[in-house]
């Protein structure tokens, strides 16, 4: 990652191994002539948000990083490090039967990534297991209440 003169606002103490909730691993705020281009090592799957005073947003995936006249230019106020590798995730859902008379359980192990860093940050979303959840539930609440509709296969009642 570029250098940068003030410590993070935020700081996510994780790593490649870390199973993670929220895919900003840093927030830095940065004044015009902060930014420096020092290429430091940095992992190939995290991306550099840079918001403007005027609130838009630019992307930086590695290895492109702002030069120091760009960003001076640009007049950026803060910076967001986000990860956008594969993190896999385990979730544990709650399905309602047709007339909502009882409920089973159903276990849903996913992969998820940030494709588009600008539109994640932009969200304000930060938890995303939690969202993955909401979005799951929403689309498998009809199948499950079908199903039970009809019935459990033979094979499935003994």
């Amino acid at each position: 990652m570029a250098e940068f003169r003030r410590q993070p606002e935020w700081q996510q103490d994780a790593n490649r191994h870390t199973a993670l909730i929220d895919p900003v691993l840093t927030v830095r705020p940065i004044a015009r002539f902060d930014y420096t281009v020092r290429r430091a090592v940095t992992a190939i799957d995290h991306a550099l948000v840079f918001v403007t005073a005027k609130g838009t947003y630019d992307v930086y995936t590695p290895p492109h990083r702002p030069s120091r006249s760009d960003a001076a230019t640009r007049r950026y106020t803060s910076v967001y490090e986000v990860d956008m590798g594969s993190h896999p995730v385990q979730l544990a859902l709650e399905m309602p039967s047709d007339d909502d008379a009882f409920s089973f359980g159903a276990t849903a192990d996913l992969t998820w990534r940030v494709a588009d860093p600008i539109a994640y940050v932009a969200s304000g979303e930060r938890d995303v297991p939690t969202r993955l959840t909401r979005e799951l539930h929403q689309l498998a609440r009809p199948v499950s209440r079908a199903v039970s509709r009809m019935g459990a296969p033979a094979s499935l009642e003994s």
